[in-house]
């Protein structure tokens, strides 16, 4: 059983057709740069939102179903 966990204040998430579109904002001595990741949501079992990161309707409502 799968879990997605998102944590932090540095990240953004939107639904891209069935999949969830993960953008983090990371800063570090090379300046600031953006790591995406893409996870097809029928391999999340259950989600775990830490912190206050940004979860778009869209995306929020397809993981409530």
């Amino acid at each position: 059983m799968p879990s997605l966990i998102l944590s932090g204040e540095d990240l953004s998430v939107t639904r891209v057709s069935e999949r969830l579109n993960i953008v983090r904002r990371i800063q570090d001595e090379r300046g600031e740069h953006f790591e995406t990741h893409q996870v097809p949501l029928f391999d999340i079992d259950r989600v775990v939102i830490l912190g206050h990161p940004s979860v778009s309707m869209p995306a929020l409502t397809c993981l409530m179903d």
